[in-house]
């Protein structure tokens, strides 16, 4: 895929569009988006940039003028090595370069000392750092706590240089889980000028986990959420009433939503709805004419529906498309 393919828009995505063409503001800023090139070797070799996340995405956001992203790196099985994650952070800089109105995450690993991530956030446009469990080399990442990955040593510099931290909890209860919580609360606290930005509206797949906890955060100013690849309205409505919508940035996940289908909570927990899911139930889709858009559309008209339930203003909509994560990040237009 070249960094300028444009993806083939289906009937069914042209009627989201029209959708959002009057919700979504003419600046956007995506908060959580992964920009990267697949290792040599692998099935398809795709560079993710800033062009083809503009081609792609862009027609999705109703060709918004201004597009700024947060540029993460790629949770790659090799990322468990220095080495490894260092090839990703490298990834990173130069998509940075290339994007002077971008900016990005470095990647910090368990175990990484404080003068190895004082080492990557040492580029202009680093604005955070971001954690994975893969790091660990866990045979079962899903079961990490928190501290396992994200080392006391990338809150010590994110407190001193206030930079955010992307989180993904792996906990299949994430913020519902209270060791979870217990880390969370413990450590905003304890460096209070690190920022932490809770992906996926505090992994709210299966919505219940967000909707019964994040209410709990709503006192601490450095918590943020971030409402990428979510696709229910009720988790994005928790993280903007704790916040009253000041600490709340819309993300894409890109290009991992760039697939058809749906995440759904089903009871206590949650399924992704897409690829070989998506095959499997095509008999019923014929039956009742369902024609499933990208997931990164999806999330975009859950977005709108939280904004009409909770009755927002055309300014909260504009805060939470652009404004908000440019406050975060310091930027100025």
């Amino acid at each position: 895929m070249s960094a300028n393919t444009r993806l083939e828009l289906t009937e069914a995505d042209l009627r989201a569009r029209e959708l959002l063409r009057d919700f979504v503001p003419d600046k956007v800023f995506d908060a959580h988006a992964h920009l990267y090139a697949k290792t040599p070797g692998a099935a398809e070799l795709i560079d993710y940039t800033y062009e083809s996340y503009c081609a792609q995405m862009g027609p999705m956001l109703c060709d918004p003028a201004v597009i700024r992203i947060n540029a993460l790196p790629h949770a790659t099985r090799n990322a468990a090595t220095p080495e490894g994650r260092q090839e990703e952070n490298r990834q990173i800089y130069e998509r940075l370069d290339a994007a002077p109105n971008c900016v990005g995450c470095a990647f910090v690993g368990a175990g990484d000392s404080r003068e190895r991530v004082e080492q990557i956030v040492d580029h202009p446009g680093i604005k955070g750092l971001k954690c994975y469990a893969h790091t660990t080399g866990a045979a079962n990442p899903n079961a990490c706590a928190i501290n396992e990955y994200l080392p006391e040593s990338a809150w010590e510099v994110a407190n001193e240089k206030k930079l955010s931290i992307v989180l993904h909890m792996m906990r299949p209860a994430a913020l519902a889980d209270p060791e979870n919580f217990d880390q969370i609360v413990t450590m905003v606290k304890r460096y209070p000028d690190a920022k932490l930005v809770l992906a996926h509206c505090a992994r709210s797949f299966a919505s219940w986990t967000g909707v019964e906890t994040i209410g709990k955060l709503s006192h601490l100013e450095n918590v943020w959420f971030d409402l990428s690849a979510i696709t229910e309205p009720a988790p994005m409505m928790a993280c903007i009433k704790a916040t009253a919508g000041k600490r709340v940035m819309w993300g894409s996940d890109y290009p991992i939503t760039l697939v058809r289908g749906k995440v759904v909570s089903i009871n206590d927990s949650f399924a992704w709805i897409t690829g070989a899911a998506c095959d499997a139930l095509s008999d019923l889709f014929r039956r009742y004419n369902v024609k499933p858009c990208f997931v990164a559309q999806e999330n975009l008209l859950a977005v709108r529906q939280a904004a009409l339930l909770l009755d927002l203003d055309r300014t909260q909509v504009e805060d939470i498309f652009y404004n908000n994560a440019m406050n975060l990040y310091g930027l100025k237009d």
